[in-house]
């Protein structure tokens, strides 16, 4: 099914930042384009490039195109990237939401920005076999759309916002008819922000020692059990052992190792997605019936997890991949006294990020699980508990998260 030179699907209107980067993509001899839309797309065609990184540069595209492939995707682990000039409607974002965009930038994105994820995408594509991938082509055909039906929830959202400016894709997803509030400036953890969150949940341990490098007492590992460490940690951030570097200790070798230039940099592209994270979530407290919210933060957090397994970060994305655990999981809950706990936990996973990202910036090489804030472990684990018998919605996986807990530490 696959060929030497990888397609990749670009889907969808003419975008100018796609352009931009395309002779770079096709320059290079290993990547072809084939360029299409949903209504003139060949399916035959396009299922003999499986798996699939695709670019789609309509929002309504990508709903009816992620309808109508969703089943190939999920199988083949396939890649979808948005990429839209404006934001989407929070409507067609909800829609998507059942089988989450790999990336989603809008407004002002640079072009190298958006060339280095999809080169990333594909090198995390996986490894399927020519008849694997025949079978599952040929007994997927693309599902009808169907006529939305007159009830459920609707979302009246205002026109979107163009950014002007840095360079910096923008996340601001949606307009709330609602008074905007300013986002408060964090300068390191601990942060008493949320008080509310604390609630419910018991903090163990008693008093969090200091962060210092000199409090882990830990012996060299033996090969065998880096080669173990490399496979779990690959297994459930779904990339190749290949972006895994761990240390003789266990560690991140990148934690210290990031240059001054290197982690300021991570800083400042990764410090506004944060900070929209908590702002998302505020906005979920006082919606708490419009799930859309927690599509907007699993996008928020999927883009810090893919820059964190990019910069060599695994302790930090594996993080990340918690806190998405979790949000994918509130999607489920419709008790609002539990989801309130919940959300203050979420309130304090974005922070704890907010704080390691002040860490990466220092340099300081210190684990992620000697951060002072780390009494946010013991909540997570109530939270492991509190959702273990909780399902999935049909043909659907929620992240094991009793696993990542155990790959870092905690």
């Amino acid at each position: 099914m696959s060929e030497d030179k990888k397609k990749i699907l670009f889907i969808g209107p003419k975008n100018p930042v796609l352009e931009e980067i395309r002779p770079q993509l096709e320059g290079t001899g290993l990547f072809g384009i084939h360029e299409t839309n949903f209504k003139e797309h060949n399916a035959q065609e396009i299922l003999g490039y499986l798996p699939w990184v695709v670019v789609i540069t309509c929002p309504k595209e990508c709903s009816k195109f992620m309808k109508a492939y969703g089943g190939v995707i999920k199988k083949t682990d396939s890649k979808v990237i948005l990429v839209t000039e404006k934001e989407a409607s929070k409507k067609v974002l909800h829609a998507n939401l059942r089988f989450v965009l790999s990336e989603y930038l809008y407004g002002n994105v640079n072009p190298k920005t958006l060339l280095h994820k999809i080169q990333f995408q594909i090198k995390s594509l996986p490894d399927i076999s020519n008849d694997d991938l025949r079978q599952i082509a040929t007994s997927q055909s693309p599902s009808k759309e169907k006529e939305p039906k007159s009830d459920g929830p609707r979302y009246e959202v205002g026109p979107g916002k163009e950014k002007d400016g840095d360079g910096v894709p923008h996340y601001e997803l949606g307009e709330v008819k609602k008074k905007k509030k300013e986002v408060p400036t964090y300068e390191s953890a601990p942060v008493q922000k949320k008080a509310k969150s604390e609630i419910q949940v018991a903090d163990q341990g008693g008093v969090t020692r200091g962060r210092s490098r000199g409090e882990v007492q830990i012996e060299e590992a033996r090969p065998e059990e880096i080669e173990k460490k490399v496979s779990e940690i690959s297994s459930l951030l779904g990339v190749s052992p290949a972006y895994i570097k761990v240390g003789k200790y266990l560690e991140e070798e990148a934690r210290g190792s990031l240059s001054p230039e290197d982690s300021l940099t991570f800083y400042e592209e990764n410090g506004p997605k944060v900070k929209k994270l908590e702002e998302v979530f505020e906005e979920f407290e006082v919606n708490f019936e419009d799930k859309s919210y927690l599509g907007q933060s699993l996008f928020l957090l999927n883009d810090l997890k893919d820059s964190s397994i990019e910069a060599g970060l695994f302790d930090l994305a594996l993080f990340c991949e918690l806190t998405r655990a979790i949000s994918l999981r509130l999607t489920a809950v419709h008790d609002e006294s539990v989801g309130e706990v919940v959300l203050g936990v979420l309130f304090n996973a974005a922070e704890f990020i907010e704080s390691e990202l002040e860490e990466i910036k220092k340099g300081s090489g210190v684990p992620l699980k000697e951060n002072p804030d780390k009494a946010i472990f013991n909540r997570f684990h109530w939270i492991q508990k509190k959702f273990d018998s909780l399902e999935a919605p049909p043909g659907e996986t929620f992240p094991d998260i009793q696993k990542i807990l155990n790959a870092l530490g905690i």
